[in-house]
C-alpha cells in the first residue's frame, strides 16, 4: 500500500492492535471483575503446578511468568491479552504467507483484527484466548513440515502441539484436522514414515509428558470436570447445538462486511467458491479451517457437552483467508486503501467511545467499574493482621470470592481453591496451622460459610466487610462479604 512494505505495515498493525486492546479496557474497566477466569489463572500460576483440577497449566504459567516482569496491575494484564492476540496476528499472516504474498496476506490479519474474537472476546485472557496465539504457529510449522518433513520441522509441530494441548485439550479438533490433511496425501506414507514423524511424537511427548504424568497421578481431575459439564436438560443441549454455530457466525459477521466492502462488486459473486478443494495448494488450508469445527460441534452433540460459545474462540484464524482465495479473485481485487481506513475507524471508534461507555457503566453501576475488588484486598489483608498479628499468606473461598484478594494484595497470598486440600495441592493442613486461613465468603447464601465452620470449625473468627465505590459521584451499591478467619495455631 503506497509506500509502505507489507512488513512495516502488519508492524503498524500490530503495534496499534496492542496499543488499542490494552488502552481500550483500561479506559472502560476499573478491575478484573468481569472475568474470574483472570484472577484465578494469577492465583494458580504462582504455584507453578503440572496441572489444575479444571484445565491443563499453559496459561497460568504465561500469566505467572508475566507478572515477574510487569506490576501485578489491571494494565499490565489487559497489555498480556492484547500481545496474545498479536501473537496470533502474527502467526496468521507468516501461515497465509506460505501461499500468499500480497494483498489478500494483509487482508488475512486486518480482517481478524476487527472481529470480536481478538478483540472484546480476547480481553479476557484465559484457557481459550491464549489458543489465538498457539493454533495459527502449529498449523505455520506444520504445513512447513509436510512439504519438508525434516527432524526440525518434525519437531517444532511436536512442540506446538504440545504446547497447544498444554493450553487446553480442546485443541485435540485442531490435531484432528492435522491429520485429516496427512491422510488426504497422496504421499502420506512417505510423511508418516519420515524422521519427522518421529520428532514429532518425541517433542509432543517431551511438552506435553509431564502434565500427562500429572493427570496420571491426579485421576484425570479435568477430564472429570469437564465431563460434569454437560447440557443438565433437553432443551438445553438443543439450545446449545442451535446457540454454538450460530454465535461463531456472529463473530465473523464484522469480517464479512468488511470483505464486501474491498471486494468489487462483480467479484463478490465468487464467494459462494469458497469451500471448493479443487486446488490442491489450498486444500489443506480448507481442511484447517472446516475440521476443527466440525469435530468440536460433533464431539459436543455426541457428548450432550455445553457447547460454549467461547470455545470457538480459536476456529477461525483461517476465515479471511478461506474467503479471499477462492478461484477467482486475485491480490488485485482487494482494495487495501479502504481496508486500512475501516481498521483506522474502527481503532478511532473504540478509543473515543471509551467516555461513554463509562459513562454507562457508571450510571447502570456495572459491576466492572463498581464491585470493589482491591478495596476487598486491602480490607481482608487490614483485618487479618490486626486480628491474628501475622501477615496474610492463605486466603480461600467459593465462587470467585478469594481471586481477587491473591492478585491484588502485594505480598504473596497462596489460595485454597473451593476450600479444597485435593485442589490445592500446594496447602496441607500443617501448612493451614502454621499460617492460619483466611475465607472471604458472600454475606447472602449460606454454602461458603457452612462448608468453612464444617472444614476449618470451631474457633472461626468471623467479622462482616462491606464495601462500595463511588465514581462520578454516583455511589455504588454496597457489596457485602464474611470474612472468616482461622488464625495460625500458637507455638507452630
Amino acid at each position: 500500500m503506497g509506500r509502505l512494505s507489507p512488513t512495516t505495515l502488519i508492524t503498524v498493525a500490530l503495534l496499534a492492535h496492542v496499543f488499542v486492546w490494552t488502552i481500550y479496557p483500561v479506559l472502560t474497566q476499573e478491575n478484573l471483575s468481569t472475568s474470574g477466569d483472570m484472577a484465578e489463572n494469577f492465583a494458580w500460576g504462582r504455584e507453578w503446578q503440572l496441572g489444575y483440577f479444571k484445565h491443563p497449566p499453559l496459561f497460568a504459567w504465561v500469566t505467572a511468568a508475566w507478572f515477574t516482569i510487569l506490576p501485578r496491575a489491571d494494565w499490565a494484564y489487559f497489555l498480556l491479552s492484547a500481545v496474545n492476540t498479536a501473537i496470533g496476528l502474527l502467526g496468521v499472516y507468516m501461515l497465509v504467507g506460505l501461499y500468499d504474498r500480497g494483498a489478500r496476506r494483509i487482508a488475512s490479519v486486518l480482517l481478524l483484527a476487527i472481529t470480536p474474537l481478538y478483540g472484546f472476546m480476547a480481553i479476557k485472557f484465559n484457557a481459550n484466548s491464549i489458543l489465538l496465539a498457539i493454533w495459527p504457529w502449529f498449523a505455520f510449522v506444520f504445513l512447513k513440515a509436510i512439504e519438508r518433513p525434516t527432524i526440525v520441522n518434525g519437531a517444532l509441530v511436536g512442540v506446538l502441539a504440545g504446547l497447544a494441548m498444554m493450553g487446553k485439550y480442546f485443541s485435540g479438533v485442531l490435531l484432528i484436522a492435522a491429520a485429516v490433511v496427512v491422510l488426504m496425501r497422496p504421499d502420506r506414507w512417505r510423511i508418516l514414515l519420515s524422521p519427522a514423524a518421529v520428532a514429532v511424537v518425541i517433542a509432543g511427548l517431551a511438552v506435553f509428558g509431564p502434565h500427562l504424568w500429572w493427570l496420571f497421578h491426579h485421576d484425570f481431575g479435568p477430564f472429570a470436570y469437564a465431563g460434569e459439564h454437560r447440557a443438565a436438560t433437553t432443551g438445553r443441549y438443543l439450545l446449545y447445538i442451535v446457540k454454538f454455530p450460530l454465535s461463531q457466525l456472529a463473530w465473523q459477521l464484522p469480517m464479512l462486511l468488511a470483505i464486501l466492502a474491498i471486494l468489487p462488486r462483480e467479484k463478490r459473486a465468487a464467494l459462494k467458491e469458497v469451500f471448493s478443494f479443487a486446488d490442491p495448494s489450498r486444500r489443506a488450508m480448507l481442511v484447517l479451517w472446516i475440521v476443527p469445527f466440525l469435530a468440536a460441534y460433533g464431539l459436543g452433540i455426541v457428548a450432550k457437552a455445553e457447547l460454549s460459545s467461547v470455545w470457538g474462540l480459536p476456529l477461525w484464524f483461517l476465515s479471511v483467508w478461506a474467503i479471499l482465495s477462492v478461484p477467482g479473485i486475485v491480490d488485485a481485487d482487494v482494495n487495501l486503501r479502504r481496508l486500512v481506513a475501516i481498521v483506522v475507524i474502527y481503532y478511532a471508534g473504540l478509543i473515543a467511545s471509551t467516555p461513554a461507555i463509562y459513562g454507562v457503566q457508571a450510571l447502570t453501576q456495572g459491576k466492572i467499574l463498581f464491585k470493589p475488588e482491591r478495596e476487598l484486598a486491602e480490607e481482608v489483608g487490614r483485618i487479618w493482621t490486626e486480628t491474628t498479628g501475622t501477615p496474610l499468606r492463605l486466603v480461600g473461598g467459593l465462587d470467585s470470592n478469594a481471586h481477587p484478594v491473591v492478585f491484588y494484595t502485594k505480598s504473596p497470598v497462596s489460595e485454597m481453591v473451593e476450600l479444597d486440600y485435593a485442589r490445592s495441592p500446594w496447602i496441607t493442613p500443617g501448612r493451614v496451622d502454621r499460617e492460619g486461613l483466611a475465607i472471604v465468603c458472600c454475606a447472602s447464601g449460606d454454602r461458603c460459610q457452612t462448608l468453612a465452620r464444617e472444614r476449618f470449625g470451631p474457633g472461626l473468627i468471623e467479622r462482616p466487610i462491606v464495601l462500595a465505590r463511588r465514581i462520578w459521584g454516583v455511589e455504588g451499591k454496597p457489596y457485602r462479604w464474611v470474612l472468616m478467619m482461622r488464625p495460625p495455631k500458637s507455638g507452630n
